[in-house]
């Protein structure tokens, strides 16, 4: 889920879930999840450069 948001819809019944997906939405999901990756990606490069004393 994206802040609230789902890329699909579901289903459920007792323990059991259900997802289809909605493909309207993947393309606001793939772009959320390439900012959550950039951002690891920096804070990372952070840590190492820490790590190893540059």
């Amino acid at each position: 889920m994206v802040g609230g948001w789902r890329p699909g819809a579901g289903d459920r019944e007792g323990r059991e879930a259900r997802y289809r997906v909605i493909p309207e939405r993947l393309g606001v999901t793939a772009r959320w999840m390439d900012r959550v990756a950039a951002t690891w990606d920096t804070r990372l490069s952070a840590i190492k450069r820490l790590a190893e004393g540059e």
